[in-house]
């Protein structure tokens, strides 16, 4: 049977401290670190963006170079369905 428990602590000299409410001396366990990243007190400021805009900023234009020719290709398309 497998038992879970958490808890906090601070690692010091590469050691952690189980609190001692919990009886696992001698016995195996599997341990699983989540550390909290410090991250800068800086607030990162984001606005919404059209999709035209995230479009417009992708490296590849796409296979057409304007917007006849997309135009051009779907009225083709169109035209083989009848």
């Amino acid at each position: 049977m497998q038992e879970a428990i958490e808890f906090e602590t601070i690692v010091k000299n590469r050691n952690v401290d189980i609190p001692s409410q919990y009886s696992l001396n001698n016995k195996k366990v599997r341990v699983i670190i989540l550390s909290e990243l410090e991250l800068p007190n800086k607030k990162i400021e984001t606005k919404p963006m059209k999709l035209t805009s995230i479009i417009a900023q992708a490296k590849g234009k796409g296979c057409f170079k304007s917007v006849s020719e997309i135009n051009s290709f779907i009225r083709n398309e169109r035209n083989q369905w009848d």
